[in-house]
């Protein structure tokens, strides 16, 4: 077939291509694609004007699919809807041929014009589909001609570039072709399959649901985001404190890729990250960018709300916040919505776009302060504490002697607990070296966690323990005489916790920055983030054991003020899940007084 189009655009010329090419634009078994690539050879050869060829090719095209277009029209639209009237075909049901005609409408743009130039094979059959749909005529003109006009300049271009060899080019080119069509059909199983696989799941989690909607404990929803493990860790600890009177669900509702990239970011571009939260931390700018991530993560959020029907929603995240306070008021029936501030010194302002939640926990009297500079009100805001996770309340200091034994060191020697930070922007090296510049048996527990590359690299290094990821992780802490490592709100609450003092040798400046005059004003340990006061540091730790002493009285008081003020969590989630809290909920708590 192929040589005799062929020989017959050579004895017919212009004519015969623009018949050829119309015909195969209407949806014709036949390639006008190919006489493009000829036509392009033997203007090359002088047969032909490559101009007008460009020209008759592109009319003949455009008006084979308008042709297509109207047919489709015609005759489409009343399949269409007797597809969707009919019950008796078990193979296509109304609500898949309703589900196709709405994908079709959000794709058909991009479908149209990639059909003209890369998969050709489907350009019949989606003009036939925009024409039946009723896809906009002027949309599909723009971009059916946009599309043709590559469709003919690329096979003409290679026709003439390529002319003695003009087949074999052309047999790449459709191997291109066929290579898209094939992915485009893996790409299509691959999402059916998922979608059966996510409705079965989803068909899971209603039985769930349906069971504990049956019991009498009330749901309570928890977003986080997992851009640092800090989120989660003070998400798990409001979970632990509220289980048993409520159910209690954990749920990040953003992309896997946020986490990617947080990750990727803290162990590349920590400049980024600093400059990004600088830049957006300020009125403007923060109700701005959580404007952006409620338009674009509404249905997300009012899917899960609407799977998992909670009675009250708690965010520990300032970037979930927005959103979820948006897609609860679009409820048939608002559930009271919580926000737990995360920070010790200063949150970022991306928090208080939001300022009527019905409760604001503030983990220190500074955040809380801050609050109300931002114009929450105050008998919407709380004084909890920071809220911690149960291990480290339960881990005794008399288990310290059995776990260093258990890892091999000495319990005499000064043992660091060392957070390598599993997004790599902890420093752990810089910290390491300052180390064993002192030329002191310093003994070092490694948290590696996801850390893979970290916890290859000190695999087996004397007087290095290193420690992959581990849930229990409060005995290894509070085995060591000093916590150092990245001077995150969780790390610092975590070592007072443990009666431990906290080293902060690296931060996210613009975020952590403000949380080392927290470390100073309390007295909670030290701040060393250049390497020579790190080896001066630990030089005086190991040789004088009293330093670390003299800053236990001041870590006892400020551990017994937050584990006062964390009774106050208890006391707000009862009150506005108890009935007529709406009454109630604007009498302000006592607050507890805070260590000085």
């Amino acid at each position: 077939m192929t040589p005799f189009f062929i020989s017959v655009l050579h004895q017919y010329g212009y004519p015969a291509l623009w018949l050829i090419v119309f015909v195969a634009a209407v949806g014709a078994p036949i390639s006008g694609n190919l006489l493009l690539y000829a036509g392009g050879a033997f203007a090359a050869f002088g047969d032909f004007n490559l101009v007008l060829l460009f020209f008759v090719g592109l009319s003949a095209a455009v008006l084979g699919d308008n042709l297509g277009y109207a047919l489709g029209w015609k005759v489409g639209t009343p399949l269409f809807i007797w597809l969707e009237q009919q019950k008796r075909l078990r193979f296509i049901s109304p609500q898949s041929v309703t589900r196709g005609r709405a994908y079709f409408r959000r794709r058909a743009g991009l479908a149209i014009f990639l059909s003209r130039f890369f998969i050709l094979v489907l350009g019949g059959p989606i003009n036939l589909l925009a024409g039946a749909d009723r896809y906009p005529y002027r949309k599909f003109l723009f971009w059916d001609i946009s599309g043709q006009v590559l469709g003919a300049i690329l096979p003409l271009g290679i026709g003439y570039i390529f002319a003695a060899s003009w087949g074999e080019a052309s047999n790449i080119s459709g191997a291109f072709s066929t290579f898209g069509l094939a992915s485009l059909v893996a790409t299509f199983l691959s999402v059916v399959v998922l979608r059966r696989f996510r409705s079965k799941r989803h068909e899971q989690t209603g039985e769930v649901q349906q069971a504990i909607q049956t019991e009498t404990k009330p749901t309570i929803l928890l977003l986080i985001s997992r851009s640092g493990g800090g989120h989660l860790n003070l998400a798990q600890a409001l979970q632990e404190r509220l289980e048993g009177c409520y159910h209690v669900a954990i749920v990040d509702p953003q992309s896997g890729r946020v986490e990617r990239f947080y990750t990727w970011a803290s162990r590349h571009f920590v400049g980024f990250l600093n400059w990004q939260f600088t830049w957006t931390n300020n009125p403007l700018m923060a109700w701005g960018l959580q404007y952006y991530l409620a338009l674009v993560g509404s249905k997300r959020f009012t899917h899960i709300l609407e799977e998992i029907q909670p009675r009250l929603i708690i965010t520990t995240h300032a970037m979930v916040s927005h959103a979820a306070a948006r897609a609860n008021e679009e409820r048939p029936e608002r559930v009271p919505l919580v926000f737990q501030l995360t920070d010790l010194e200063r949150v970022h302002l991306t928090w208080f776009s939001v300022k009527d939640a019905d409760a604001y926990l503030a983990p220190t009297r500074e955040i809380f302060a801050q609050a109300l500079r931002q114009g929450i009100d105050k008998e919407r805001l709380h004084l909890t504490g920071r809220p911690i996770r149960r291990q480290f309340l339960e881990t005794g200091q008399d288990e310290r002697e059995a776990t260093l034994t258990n890892l091999g060191f000495d319990p005499t020697l000064l043992t660091i607990f060392l957070q390598g930070g599993a997004q790599g922007s902890a420093g752990a090296d810089r910290v390491i070296t300052s180390i064993r510049a002192t030329g002191l048996p310093i003994q070092i527990i490694l948290a590696t966690g996801h850390n893979s590359e970290l916890l290859r690299r000190y695999a087996g290094t004397e007087r290095i323990q290193v420690l992959p990821f581990t849930a229990e992780i409060a005995p290894y802490m509070a085995a060591a005489d000093v916590i150092a490592g990245k001077a995150g709100a969780s790390s610092i609450s975590e070592a007072f916790l443990l009666e431990k003092p906290f080293l902060a040798t690296a931060i996210l400046a613009a975020q952590e920055g403000p949380g080392l005059r927290f470390i100073e004003r309390y007295n909670l340990g030290w701040v060393c983030l250049e390497p020579k006061s790190q080896q001066e540091l630990f030089t005086k730790l190991a040789k004088n054991p009293a330093m670390i002493s003299d800053k236990l009285q001041s870590i006892q008081a400020y551990k017994a003020w937050n584990m006062q003020a964390n009774q106050e969590i208890n006391r707000v989630i009862d009150r506005l899940l108890s009935p007529g809290h709406e009454e109630t909920i604007n009498v302000p708590l006592k607050l507890v007084e805070e260590p000085q």
